[in-house]
């Protein structure tokens, strides 16, 4: 299955708004997964076919679930942020070949 790691931000809603935290991301197929030190929570999420994948900024990207936000990321910059669309976008892909009944075509 297709991985993709690095560190990202993680975009945390408090009661002022939004604050990004640093978190070391992986994809690896569906599975999403964070971590950070020992302050920092850990989390997790699967992409599956009912996920979208949108980029709400220069490095922002948003993946959501039927309309409800799974999660917020930042990247440093375009070309990370560009990189994790994409294998985010993939694993959407090869969730809704499998829902179809069709082989994942993942590259």
């Amino acid at each position: 299955s297709r991985r993709t790691a690095g560190e990202l931000l993680l975009g945390v809603r408090g009661v002022l708004g939004r604050r990004w935290e640093p978190r070391w991301f992986a994809l690896e197929g569906a599975a999403l997964s964070w971590s950070g030190d020992a302050a920092r929570k850990a989390g997790a999420a699967d992409v599956d076919a009912d996920c979208a994948v949108e980029a709400t900024g220069a490095t922002e990207l948003r993946v959501t679930r039927q309309g409800d936000v799974v999660v917020e990321l930042r990247a440093r910059d375009r070309t990370r942020r560009d990189v994790w669309a994409a294998s985010l976008q993939a694993a959407v892909d090869a969730a809704v070949a499998r829902t179809a009944g069709a082989a994942p075509a993942l590259a």
